[in-house]
């Protein structure tokens, strides 16, 4: 029997060119900041963006507004203070950015959700979204991990092998969990709004 949700993605997809109606139904409907959680390389900032753009929203990364608050790039920041310092600026960004009402579009760090606080914070003030990547999706789009301080003489693949066993249990805890492969930028994003599309319609 197929449910709700699946209803509504058959639905979006039978009238392609109502897609613009629907989108119009997502501003109008959408009263929180959505906040996309997921590994590195699982497309946050890319889809963040493009989502945004589409439904006419300002995108914020988190990361960008800690190096801005601290003056230096997240590495320096692990390297000179260490990791619970830098998570500790993270949960505060998000904090912040999950407060005021006004509706945007927010990408974190991967190890943001992980935190019991920001996790709170985020399910209760926002929409989650979890961008679930393959592990050779991850593998391609972050190559050799360069500027990523948990690859630091590691080997990617098994670094995110080990995150992804860590940390997907926890992402599967988001409002909604939204499979990315490795395909067009546009294709991504429809999925997404398809999945807040339903999620509005029947929530």
């Amino acid at each position: 029997m197929v449910n709700a949700i699946e209803l509504l993605y058959v639905l979006w997809q039978e009238k392609p060119m109502d897609i613009k109606l629907k989108l119009e139904f997502l501003r109008k409907r959408l009263k929180r900041p959505i906040v996309l959680v997921g590994l590195m390389g699982a497309g946050k900032t890319s889809v963040g963006e493009a989502l945004a753009q589409s439904l006419h929203l300002n995108f914020i990364d988190s990361d960008d507004v800690v190096t801005r608050s601290a003056g230096c790039s997240i590495a320096d920041i692990f390297k000179h203070e260490g990791e619970d310092s830098f998570r500790e600026l993270e949960r505060q960004a998000i904090l912040n950015l999950s407060e005021g009402g006004d509706v945007k579009v927010i990408g974190t760090g991967g190890g943001a959700f992980m935190n019991v606080e920001t996790r709170t914070a985020i399910q209760s003030k926002t929409l989650s979204v979890f961008l679930n990547a393959a592990l050779d999706v991850l593998v391609k789009r972050v190559g050799g991990g360069e500027g990523r301080p948990l690859f630091d003489g590691k080997e990617p693949e098994a670094v995110l092998e080990e995150l992804m066993a860590q940390r997907y249990p926890i992402y599967s805890q988001a409002h909604l969990s939204v499979p990315t492969y490795d395909e067009p930028l546009e294709e991504t994003l429809n999925r997404v709004q398809q999945a807040l599309y339903s999620q509005l319609m029947v929530g």
